[in-house]
């Protein structure tokens, strides 16, 4: 399902193309309580109609050999600091908890 704090993001970083298509190059955070891993990337953003689901696929093929989430998907607790990142918490089994930062530029 689509979440609020998604379509802000969107809305105030003008992402969504007249297309409809949300891709962008931007800043992914993984942060721990031990480390900070910072990535640039290529953000695509799928709307899913059937499934009513958003996901969001990080395509740096460095995010997945760092062990690094590379799908977030709306299912996913995702929060926004307005102009400034979306966010979503987890745990990872080679991390442990953290958070995941994407951050547009």
């Amino acid at each position: 399902m689509i979440t609020a704090s998604l379509i802000s993001f969107v809305t105030d970083f003008k992402l969504a193309s007249e297309q409809g298509t949300i891709v962008f190059n931007g800043n992914v955070n993984f942060a721990t309580d031990k480390k900070m891993i910072i990535l640039e990337s290529q953000i695509h953003i799928i709307h899913l109609h059937a499934k009513r689901l958003d996901v969001i696929y990080l395509l740096n093929p460095e995010i997945p050999r760092q062990h690094i989430p590379d799908l977030v998907d709306s299912n996913a607790e995702i929060g926004y600091w307005p102009k400034r990142t979306l966010f979503t918490n987890g745990t990872s089994p080679v991390h442990g908890a953290y958070t995941l930062m994407i951050i547009p530029g």
